[in-house]
């Protein structure tokens, strides 16, 4: 876009509550004509919706009935993430995955192709699989033997001269593990259980273009925690999509980040909050002044911090330059991210 139609839009914006580092993003753009990244600018933040002013209904929160309505209306209908392309190395390879009320099995066929399945016996409808994860050449349920294939096929019916029914043969097909419907994208097999959700690729519309260029099919899994906590899931949502917490609850994020007026946006179904690092927050005093926790940031960044030179509140401008300086010759895809992306690495 040229410099001057950046110039009108920064002049506009400057007038109404912006944080000075996303200033700085547009008058750099303005100044220059050289941001072809694979990712459209953030900047400026997306106009917010008027959602009213009324409180939220606690209810939605502790309701058994509210609870309910999410799993039919929400959970059912989404594309949920399930696991990873890499978990499933090989043929026979599997997963079991919970999500709410419903046990799935995630498992590589013989033919190389990633299914996943109800984890229910088709005969009483006992759980199949008890184990996370392993490698299999079938799956046989522990209550009454039947056994089924890695494609879900029905593979044996123990002693069926006891059922009237199969005096003909077991009928094909009837018995076979119900298949949930299944989709890849950056490195992870996602699933749809009620299987009317719209295609994954329009499903994550915008959002999924922003995060293509981070390249998550080359994630490697270096270490895993759970944890089970006494709370509904919006809790945990609601605590990390904000940053209004921040000066009271750790304030030494203040010196790391804006952390006071941070971006949060609507992306259609889905959201994003813009966490710039390398900064320091305009409600900090003392902006400039070194202290071993803006010591170790610079450190972190590859800056020696005797070696560096300016006020420390500027360090992810001198960040965002020499990642550029490097995109063509690292193995990160700097050359794919927009600003805005780079300096939130």
């Amino acid at each position: 876009m040229p410099g001057k139609a950046w110039t009108t839009c920064v002049d506009i914006l400057w007038g109404r509550s912006m944080a000075k580092i996303e200033r700085e993003f547009l008058q750099g753009r303005a100044d220059s004509d050289d941001h072809q990244y694979t990712t459209p600018p953030f900047l400026p933040r997306k106009p917010i919706p008027d959602l009213g002013l009324e409180r939220i209904d606690g209810e939605r929160f502790y309701s058994l009935d509210f609870m309910h309505r999410e799993w039919t209306h929400l959970w059912r209908r989404v594309w949920n993430v399930g696991v990873h392309v890499g978990d499933l190395p090989g043929p026979g390879s599997f997963r079991t995955h919970d999500l709410g009320k419903e046990s799935l099995l995630f498992v590589r066929g013989e033919d190389d192709v990633i299914r996943a399945f109800f984890n229910v016996c088709q005969h009483r409808g006992n759980q199949l699989c008890r184990v996370e994860e392993g490698d299999a050449r079938m799956f046989k349920c522990p209550y009454h033997g039947w056994e089924w294939n890695t494609d879900g096929s029905l593979r044996r019916v123990m002693d069926p001269q006891f059922f009237k029914q199969f005096d003909d043969g077991v009928p094909e097909g009837e018995f076979d593990l119900v298949e949930v419907r299944t989709a890849q994208w950056g490195g992870w097999v996602w699933f749809n259980i009620d299987g009317e959700a719209p295609e994954l690729v329009d499903f994550l519309g915008e959002a999924g273009r922003h995060l293509e260029p981070y390249q998550l099919e080359r994630y490697q899994l270096v270490d895993y925690k759970t944890f089970e906590w006494a709370g509904n899931w919006k809790h945990a949502h609601d605590a990390f999509n904000e940053s209004y917490h921040f000066e009271a609850l750790h304030p030494e994020f203040l010196n790391l980040t804006e952390g006071h007026d941070i971006p949060i946006e609507l992306l259609g179904l889905h959201s994003r909050m813009l966490n710039f690092n390398h900064t320091v927050s305009e409600v900090v005093e003392d902006q400039a002044a070194a202290n071993p926790l803006r010591h170790k940031m610079l450190e972190m960044a590859g800056f020696s911090p005797k070696e560096y030179q300016g006020d420390l509140k500027d360090a992810h401008l001198k960040l965002l330059a020499q990642k550029r300086a490097s995109e063509d010759d690292i193995y990160l895809p700097y050359r794919q991210v927009n600003d805005e992306q780079l300096v939130q690495q």
